[in-house]
């Protein structure tokens, strides 16, 4: 009896790290954010609009007068197994110390459907956290449009 437990011990002891990076349910995710910016919630919200759709992300909701952006599902198909992805990307501004800040959320997904992974109708798309190098890139060109310290002299 007191080897069941020791092997009960060993095989949860194996177990451990490959469940160590998941959690129950979405929670929040981390978005990236700008430091004030000195130009208004209108002109921030145009030059993102046009950023994203250079990027080729369809713009979605665009609401000035909530700070709010959403961008629809941008999708990559790929014929190997959770390899295929979508993102969106979500904006929210608000104002602070006469300056706006923005957060920038870039959602992912990855398709795991395995038996048609080429087919966007019969994806089965599950959360697989933000992008976070998208985020950091858009805030990047945020503050370099904005931002005096950024800007050329």
């Amino acid at each position: 009896m007191r080897s069941g437990g020791i092997f009960r011990a060993a095989i949860l002891a194996l177990l451990a790290p490959l469940t160590s990076g998941l959690t129950c349910g979405e929670g929040p995710q981390a978005s990236a954010e700008t430091p004030p910016l000195p130009a208004s919630i209108e002109d921030i919200m145009a030059y993102s609009r046009s950023l994203l759709e250079k990027q080729g992300f369809p713009v979605e909701s665009f609401l000035p007068e909530k700070g709010f952006l959403s961008t629809g599902w941008k999708t990559q198909l790929s014929p190997r197994y959770q390899e295929g992805l979508r993102e969106r990307v979500q904006i929210y501004l608000w104002e602070k110390e006469g300056a706006t800040v923005a957060a920038v959320d870039a959602q992912r997904e990855i398709n795991d459907n395995y038996r048609s992974p080429l087919r966007e109708a019969d994806a089965d798309w599950i959360r697989s956290g933000n992008n976070r190098a998208l985020q950091d890139r858009l805030v990047l060109l945020l503050k370099m449009e904005f931002d005096p310290q950024w800007k050329k002299n």
